[in-house]
């Protein structure tokens, strides 16, 4: 099955409508049904997390099927050195998991935030907190 897929099927089985789950995720119901004709391919891994945690899915699972690599096989991907950086992982229970995927999520966020602040007034000088003027006191 794909994602679109899933993501029908869970929805009505539950008995909700687009708007229902509009209602619950804050995912507006267009998206979602973009979502389940598989016009989107890979959404992002919060919408991923909001749906599987609305249906009561594995997290995995929809991130498997929207394409991102599964946990399992990040530590093969990097090589037996880099694999001990993510030992015991397979103990974890899925909440756990969706733990530590929406921490990366809000690291990588906050990153993105701090490179578009530094972006931005480096392409614009007088866009610095202090006024542009490093005279003043």
């Amino acid at each position: 099955m794909t994602l679109g897929q899933v993501l029908k099927a869970r929805r009505s089985s539950l008995g909700k409508t687009l708007r229902d789950v509009e209602n619950l995720t804050g995912i507006s119901n267009g998206y979602l049904s973009q979502l389940e004709s598989d016009a989107v391919k890979q959404p992002s891994p919060k919408h991923l997390y909001k749906l599987a945690s609305t249906y009561g899915l594995e997290y995995a699972r929809l991130m498997e099927l929207a394409g991102y690599v599964p946990a399992h096989h990040i530590g093969a991907a990097l090589g037996e050195d880099n694999a001990e950086t993510f030992r015991g992982i397979e103990e974890l229970t899925e909440e756990d998991k969706r733990k530590i995927q929406q921490y990366i999520e809000d690291l990588r966020d906050a990153r993105r935030v701090r490179r578009g602040s530094i972006i931005a007034s480096a392409g614009d000088p007088e866009s610095s907190e202090g006024g542009g003027s490093a005279a003043s006191t």
